[in-house]
């Protein structure tokens, strides 16, 4: 395995995540100095979390769509023949989940939860590796 390979396609489905909360960030400073309120950093951290917080189910499906996107993506470079993308995926999605442990020690998640998180990608991985198995060409 190539591990730059290896290393983007991780970054590929984590940035296609962090997207959304740099567009929130982008949206809540916007508004901010549109408002004409003095803006801290604080304000807008507090205000972004307040918004996640309302917006919590849509924030959700737009988690659950950009993250089979970047399986799928992922899928698709790959170009392996279906064993070896899934396993491929699976690595991926691994190596995913153990960045996740940044959460936990940050104290943003549980434990529990992390450990729970992996039912949640090995499904985004089959969603987002059926559609690139279904729209990309595999090697032979």
């Amino acid at each position: 395995m190539n591990k730059k390979l290896y290393v983007r396609d991780i970054a590929i489905v984590i940035l296609l995540t962090a997207s959304i909360n740099i567009f929130f960030f982008i949206w809540i400073t916007i508004d901010a100095f549109n408002s004409g309120n003095a803006v801290s950093l604080k304000t807008i951290l507090e205000t972004m979390l307040l918004t996640q917080i309302a917006l919590g189910g849509i924030l959700q499906l737009f988690y659950m769509i950009a993250i089979p996107l970047g399986f799928w993506i992922v899928g698709c470079l790959s170009g392996k023949d279906v064993k070896e993308r899934l396993f491929y995926l699976g690595y991926v999605g691994i190596g995913i989940w153990l960045l996740e442990l940044a959460y936990v020690a940050l104290k943003l998640t549980s434990m529990a939860q992390w450990l729970f998180s992996i039912v949640s990608i090995f499904i985004f991985i089959i969603l987002g590796g059926g559609l690139s198995l279904l729209t990309c060409k595999t090697k032979k």
